[in-house]
């Protein structure tokens, strides 16, 4: 997977799916956080295209922890519709350009 250095502020600049960097205006950061039994990532912040569903970030965080499945909370509390668009997210449940996730290999909350 191809990724640069986000810059000072510790993120790395990929797409949705990995394969690059796109352009930085239409991006938002999303934070992944450990849960349970889930393998800690040792970069955790990374800049993603806002366009996409859910299922891209899904995608992105399997190739990190290199596992076939996750999953991925929003809220600490619920697992969003792989359909659900990542700008809708970032809109309803996003801080300043910002989406915190917590992901697990086995049901954490629900």
């Amino acid at each position: 997977m191809e990724a640069t250095d986000g810059g000072s502020d510790g993120t790395k600049t990929v797409d949705a799916s990995g394969r690059g960097v796109v352009d930085a205006a239409r991006k938002v950061v999303v934070v992944f956080r450990a849960t349970g039994d889930a393998p800690v990532l040792k970069q955790s912040r990374f800049k993603v295209e806002v366009r996409g569903t859910f299922a891209r970030i899904v995608q992105l965080l399997c190739k990190q922890i290199q596992k076939d499945s996750v999953l991925v909370y929003l809220d600490s509390s619920f697992l969003p519709s792989m359909d659900d668009s990542i700008a809708d997210l970032v809109e309803a449940y996003g801080s300043q350009g910002t989406l915190v996730l917590n992901y697990s290999l086995t049901p954490a909350w629900g």
